[in-house]
């Protein structure tokens, strides 16, 4: 809990509608996956099915994007706890879109697929606050 406390404590100097649209932004792609995982493989066509062979390696880049903007949603400063705080929650998602997944037909659960969400969520984690620090940096250089 306290990770998460950390990863929160610098939104509170933000304003009410900035923090708005970067969960809104959150909460869209989070709907995006949930539609994607919703569609049965027997509507699907070719291509999306050949799509379906790339599994994990597209679950990667979908949490990737994910893991970026809960970055970008969660924090100004970045730094380990907002790292671990956005891959968490991304891996959380990742078991409930599995668990979804139970009540899709023609979808099967993997456990896979969530050890890839994971990472993916842990890249984009990485590389939102990667890109925090970088624009934080030249923002101070320009100020000077």
């Amino acid at each position: 809990m306290r990770v998460i406390e950390l990863a929160l404590r610098p939104l509170l100097g933000l304003s009410i509608a900035w923090r708005v649209l970067r969960w809104a932004l959150v909460i869209g792609y989070l709907g995006l996956i949930f539609y994607g995982s919703s569609l049965s493989t027997a509507s699907m066509s070719t291509f999306e099915r050949k799509l379906v062979r790339l599994d994990k390696p597209a679950h990667a880049i979908e949490y990737t994007g994910l893991g970026g903007l809960l970055s970008f949603a969660l924090s100004t400063q970045p730094g380990p706890a907002l790292i671990l705080a956005a891959t968490t929650i991304a891996g959380v998602y990742g078991v409930m879109d599995e668990i979804h997944q139970l009540y899709v037909p023609t979808r099967t659960p993997d456990p896979l697929d969530v050890a890839a969400d994971t990472l993916g969520g842990f890249a984009g984690a990485l590389a939102g606050s990667a890109l925090r620090r970088r624009f934080a940096r030249q923002r101070n250089t320009a100020g000077s």
